[in-house]
C-alpha cells in the first residue's frame, strides 16, 4: 500500500477534487478530516472525494466526510465519493447507514463527468 496522501484541487466553479491515497488509520483520518474541513471553509459546494487508491481502516475517516456532507448540503451542494464497487469504504458506509448522505460513483472520471467538473 502506498504512503498516505491527500491533495485538494479546484475542479471548476465552486467545486473541488480531493484525492486520497494510501492507508487511512487514526492519524491519517485526522489529517483527512482537517483537509475536508478546509474545503468546507473555502466555500466549495460540489466536492468529489476519490478514495479509489486508499484503504480506509479507521471509521473516524467517515466523520470528516459526513460533517462535510452536512455542511455543503446547507449550501445546496453535495459530496460525491469515487470508490470502486468492491471498495471497503462502500461497506462501511452501508453498515453505518450514511450512504444516502453521499453520491457514490465507481470512478473519479464518472463523478467528474456526471457533475460536469474539471480534473
Amino acid at each position: 500500500m502506498t504512503e498516505f496522501a491527500v491533495t485538494v484541487a479546484d475542479a471548476g466553479y465552486d467545486a473541488a477534487l480531493v484525492v486520497v491515497t494510501g492507508a487511512v488509520g487514526p492519524l491519517e483520518a485526522q489529517e483527512l478530516s482537517d483537509e475536508l474541513k478546509a474545503c468546507g471553509r473555502d466555500g466549495y459546494r460540489r466536492i468529489v472525494v476519490d478514495v479509489s487508491d486508499a484503504s480506509i481502516d479507521d471509521p473516524d475517516a467517515l466523520n470528516g466526510l459526513y460533517d462535510l456532507a452536512r455542511l455543503v448540503r446547507t449550501r445546496d451542494g453535495l459530496v460525491a465519493i469515487a470508490a470502486p464497487r468492491k471498495h471497503d469504504l462502500r461497506g462501511i458506509l452501508a453498515a453505518t447507514g450514511v450512504t444516502q448522505a453521499f453520491t457514490l460513483y465507481d470512478s473519479r472520471r464518472a463523478a467528474l463527468d456526471d457533475l460536469d467538473l474539471d480534473g
